[in-house]
């Protein structure tokens, strides 16, 4: 995609590699790699690297921190999967 695709198109594309995510338990040393990982990217996506313009960016776009959406996600998939009648599931 490079420079070329429009910011929200990049943000979207990101947030759709972390589908999934949810069924795996990430340590604290994950979720800070994460969170890094994911504060970078709109720093070079915008060209700044002051933390209140991508905080003001992700307010525009509608996106949170990836550590907040992983634990949405998280608790969400806990209570699915903990709701599910199926033998293989329980064992």
């Amino acid at each position: 995609m490079g420079r070329t695709a429009p910011e929200e198109v990049t943000l979207q594309v990101v947030l759709v590699l972390l589908f999934g995510l949810e069924s795996v338990q990430l340590s604290k040393s994950d979720m800070k790699s994460l969170n890094f990982s994911f504060n970078r990217l709109p720093m070079k996506l915008f060209k700044t690297t002051n933390i209140s313009i991508i905080n003001d960016c992700r307010l525009y776009f509608g996106t949170k921190p990836p550590g907040e959406l992983y634990l949405k996600r998280r608790e969400k998939f806990l209570v699915a999967y903990n709701s599910l009648d199926n033998f293989l599931c329980k064992m």
